[in-house]
């Protein structure tokens, strides 16, 4: 009995030394500003510990994604299933605990609907390879809501709240890991809003505003007079 106890108990402790080893992100934070017509401006940082020594980190950045810049290492763009991604390379592999930060901007993330408007925001929009042992967002709003967004994620379903802390101060919205997320996860924030919190009327597609119609007449006008002259 006690040799079977030894057993199971060295079999535990092989258990634990091996899900403790890999590489992992200890932490990951975003800044992100929404501006009035629902374009983000994002600073996003990863702090990753490696014992693998991998020779590339992908940090995924998102659909649409411009005005690219990074730091932490040689890094080049890449597109990987429709999101584009920073791709960051070292000839000798990385080691140790590396800081990796991108910052970039993302086109309009709202959008109207039937009962008002709506703004998604895809953080991480693809998984990273590693798990992610904490995480925090900080968003600013181009306006005070008086809702909290509802958060969907590819492990947990629509009860990833459960496992972040949640904080609406006015327009700026904070949340944070409460455990380790999985690797390869992605979070969805969904915000419902009012009509007209976001100024979407120069999307394509939609009507032309006001002063944009204004300058054409008055174009118009102008060249309709020096014809006539």
């Amino acid at each position: 009995m006690r040799r079977l106890a030894i057993i199971v108990l060295c079999i535990f402790l092989l258990t634990l030394t091996v899900s403790a080893a890999g590489d992992e992100i200890t932490d990951l934070t975003g800044d992100i500003t929404v501006d009035a017509s629902g374009t983000c401006r994002l600073t996003v940082r990863a702090d990753i510990t490696f014992t693998t020594a991998p020779r590339e980190v992908v940090f995924p950045l998102g659909a649409g994604a411009r005005d690219i810049s990074a730091t932490g290492g040689s890094f080049s763009a890449r597109t990987v299933n429709g999101v584009k991604c920073v791709v960051f390379k070292s000839d000798i592999g990385f080691s140790g605990t590396q800081t990796f930060t991108c910052s970039y901007r993302l086109p309009v993330s709202a959008a109207e609907t039937e009962t008002g408007q709506r703004f998604v925001l895809y953080f991480p929009p693809i998984g990273w390879d590693y798990p992610i042992d904490r995480f925090s967002v900080r968003v600013q709003l181009p306006f005070e809501s008086e809702t909290l967004p509802t958060w969907e994620s590819a492990y947990y379903g629509d009860v990833v709240d459960n496992y972040l802390d949640i904080e609406m101060d006015g327009a700026v919205l904070t949340a944070s890991s409460r455990q380790i997320f999985k690797d390869h996860e992605t979070l969805t924030m969904t915000l419902d809003a009012p009509a007209g919190s976001f100024d979407l009327r120069n999307l394509p597609g939609r009507t032309a505003s006001v002063d944009r119609i204004l300058f054409y007449i008055f174009l118009g006008a102008a060249v309709l007079y020096w014809l006539l002259r």
